[in-house]
């Protein structure tokens, strides 16, 4: 079977986010309460749902590799992700590195310290001679990335000169290469913009219509009046 192309993997997995990990809100009755008091959402990733998903994992550890594999030739590093979404990417890329002839460390970092034993906060075995590269699924999002790259430097290790995500959400444009919780110094590689999808149902619908669209499906305990 022929290997599907990088440009062929990243509209698979564009279209599985689209099609799948994107809620949106036909209309108010829809919304969805936001993570600040008295906000509500019309439009809200659940990109966990695509790191569930076998394909799009080997997809985007292919992708990775193909957008930061030369640099790693020239300057190895360690790749190190907050819990929880970070945790499949971490194993997709490290699964998908032995195609490109390389062995890469991961780490997964600890939200909170163990409790117990050595109250660790990373999960792997560190190398300090190496800089890690900070992932996660999305950047421009919250504070996850911030605080995964500090958690990183309080253990005494060096930063790789960037990070990757899969999607930056810049919402308005201000911060196309970089996470605004890090700061403009700090560079970010990812895959996808939100220019690359249709995050509003008026965007989506047209371009789709009836038939191609895929039910966004809550689980069985959300009723709907949990759920807008």
């Amino acid at each position: 079977m022929a290997q599907e192309s990088v440009e062929e993997m990243r509209e698979w997995m564009r279209n599985y986010i689209n099609h799948t990990c994107v809620y949106r809100a036909r209309n108010k009755s829809e919304w969805i309460p936001g993570k600040i008091k008295d906000t509500q959402y019309i439009w809200q990733f659940y990109l966990r749902r695509a790191l569930a998903n076998d394909q799009f994992c080997k997809y985007v550890g292919i992708t990775f590799w193909e957008m930061c594999g030369a640099d790693f030739k020239k300057r190895q590093f360690q790749i190190a992700g907050l819990e929880w979404a970070s945790t499949p990417l971490l194993c997709a890329i490290g699964t998908q590195a032995k195609k490109f002839g390389i062995h890469c460390n991961t780490l997964s970092i600890r939200a909170n310290r163990k409790s117990y034993g050595f109250k660790n906060r990373f999960e792997g075995i560190i190398d300090y001679n190496l800089p890690v590269l900070v992932i996660d699924d999305l950047c421009n999002s919250k504070n996850t990335l911030i605080r995964a790259r500090q958690y990183c430097l309080d253990e005494g290790l060096d930063i790789y000169d960037y990070g990757f995500a899969i999607i930056n959400k810049d919402l308005d444009g201000s911060h196309v290469d970089h996470d605004k919780y890090i700061g403009e110094d700090f560079k970010f590689k990812t895959i996808f913009n939100l220019q690359d999808l249709d995050m509003r149902w008026e965007e989506y619908f047209p371009l789709h219509g009836e038939n191609q669209l895929v039910p966004f499906v809550p689980e069985r305990a959300l009723s709907p009046a949990k759920t807008v």
